[in-house]
């Protein structure tokens, strides 16, 4: 395979040593005159989380599993701090806009799964928790579509905490937004910029959010705290109703109950 390319130097490097020095190099070049989105695995890979889980192994025992995932969230920290340092390193900090966020939620599926090639992880059940939340990766009950979204923006970001539902299709709009883009026609976008909300907190209009299950074995639709998901087609379709502000944990389907209110959400829903 082709060794990994330094973004500032250009060298390749098999161990990426020279990213981990020219990382402030990279951001001030990347940035000149374009946006660069600075992928963890891709940037830092010059520290990998085997010395992380050595560290967890030599402070206190922990299973195997649990000591790999921990030193995966170790190493994934400490590459985003040293983004943000680097941004410091470069005065360019206060104007940056740095998203931490996930497409899915955690997963419990068996790691080292032969469809995928081997990570030299140990094997065992991945460690992911969305507890209170039900369902995990893949599943369209909140425990798989709520992840963590945290936003820094020193210059322009209102700090606090918003409770407007946004959706991962809502960045591209976002940042195209931020870089004064107008599209000269109608790009048919699934999201919506949410700059507002970034910025003055100003809630988004009420609108639907659409989500798909892989190999789209189920469809949702949340419009208000209302969501709507359909399992399966034709006479295997089954339908499942929730109120999230009375049930955020999805424990009480009222698809039965609440007919008309089924039947509205359904017609945002293909074979509904």
């Amino acid at each position: 395979a082709e060794a990994e390319r330094c973004l500032a130097c250009g060298v390749c490097c098999e161990c990426m040593e020279c990213v981990k020095a020219c990382l402030p190099k990279a951001i001030d070049h990347g940035m000149k005159d374009q946006f660069r989105e600075l992928e963890v695995g891709a940037v830092i890979l010059a520290l990998g989380y085997e010395e992380f889980d050595a560290k967890l192994r030599g402070e206190f025992i922990v299973a195997m599993g649990a000591g790999a995932y921990a030193a995966c969230v170790m190493h994934l920290d400490d590459c985003v701090g040293r983004i943000l340092a680097a941004l410091e390193k470069t005065g360019r900090r206060q104007n940056t806009l740095v998203v931490f966020t996930s497409d899915n939620g955690g997963s419990t599926v068996e790691n080292n799964d032969p469809a995928y090639p081997d990570d030299h992880c140990p094997s065992g059940k991945l460690m992911g928790k969305n507890a209170p939340w039900r369902g995990q990766k893949g599943d369209l009950y909140e425990g798989g579509t709520r992840v963590p979204t945290l936003v820094s923006w020193p210059g322009r970001a209102r700090p606090g905490k918003v409770q407007t539902p946004v959706h991962i299709t809502d960045w591209l709009p976002t940042f195209a937004a931020l870089t004064g883009y107008k599209p000269e026609r109608d790009l048919k976008w699934d999201g919506a910029s949410i700059l507002p909300l970034l910025t003055t907190h100003t809630p988004l209009p009420d609108r639907p959010l659409y989500s798909v299950a892989p190999a789209w074995r189920a469809r949702a639709l949340r419009h208000g705290s209302w969501k709507l998901i359909v399992f399966g087609e034709g006479t295997n379709r089954k339908a499942e109703l929730y109120d999230l502000a009375a049930d955020p944990q999805e424990k009480n389907n009222l698809a039965a109950s609440q007919p008309e209110r089924r039947r509205d959400r359904g017609r945002g829903v293909t074979g509904v």
